[in-house]
């Protein structure tokens, strides 16, 4: 009994490989299900991310300037930074550098926590270290057109503003 089962066995599991194989090229529904999942699946482990560079007015320039030598600067408890992308992007990571240029970075004040809007919606905050290093941060964020950050927490001198030198923004390809 047992050396049948041994030969039938493996030709039972090939013959319904090969059914489900089948079905996937010959059902369009069982195929578009599948590539679905599967895109859903590599978008989440394995995004291809690639650079965009939101819009920004006045000040908020200097975040997204590409230049480390100059610095966004917000004032008060809460100060916050406005962005639009256009079009509207799905973001997947973050790149934040905090602080002032040079010997300024200890006399400004750094962001520790950002608050993250979406088209009016607020989602989980980054957590940053305080150093002058850039900071990569994994995000999912869907069909962002505007995105504001606010500084929810921060160290440095109390009376001085807070400073991020550079703000880079990577989308789900």
């Amino acid at each position: 009994m047992s050396s049948l089962l041994g030969r039938v066995l493996p030709f039972a599991i090939v013959v319904v490989i090969m059914g489900a194989i089948g079905s996937y090229f010959v059902m369009p529904d069982i195929h578009g299900s599948v590539d679905r999942t599967i895109a859903q699946v590599k978008r989440q482990f394995l995004p291809d991310l690639v650079s965009v560079t939101p819009v920004a007015t006045g000040r908020s320039f200097d975040a997204i300037d590409g230049n480390t030598a100059t610095a966004w600067q917000g004032a008060g408890s809460k100060p916050a930074i406005t962005l639009h992308f256009d079009p509207a992007v799905d973001l997947g990571n973050i790149i934040v550098t905090s602080g002032a240029n040079g010997d300024a970075f200890a006399a400004m004040r750094r962001p520790l926590a950002l608050d993250m809007v979406v088209n009016g919606k607020t989602h989980t905050p980054l957590t940053l270290a305080d150093s002058r290093d850039p900071q990569s941060q994994r995000i999912d964020l869907r069909n962002v057109s505007d995105l504001k950050l606010v500084v929810s927490d921060s160290t440095g001198p109390d009376a001085q503003p807070v400073a991020i030198r550079e703000l880079e923004f990577k989308a789900i390809r």
